[in-house]
């Protein structure tokens, strides 16, 4: 028995010149630069450093998204965000 199986949604493919363009946007906007001298309200974010027991695995990498979503919204509701991105291994 051989069913006919067709999505509803297409296949999508990545383009890499839409990613090219928006990389271009965000260079000429400034986007993740933080200006001392801004108007903005700040917003800072102190990335802690992950727990030296044990080894990485993807829990740090879903805390990290986490903090990088904070800061990416409070961007969008217009504050000037100084994330100092950085990995501490602690040794």
């Amino acid at each position: 028995m051989e069913i006919d199986f067709k999505p509803r949604i297409g296949d999508k493919q990545r383009d890499p010149k839409k990613e090219e363009e928006i990389l271009g946007l965000w260079k000429r906007e400034v986007t993740y630069s933080f200006n001392v001298s801004s108007k903005k309200q700040a917003f800072s974010i102190d990335t802690p450093p992950p727990y030296a027991s044990g080894r990485w695995h993807l829990g740090g990498a879903v805390h990290y998204s986490q903090i990088d979503m904070i800061a990416r919204c409070k961007r969008m509701q217009g504050y000037q965000v100084l994330f100092p991105m950085g990995i501490d291994r602690n040794g």
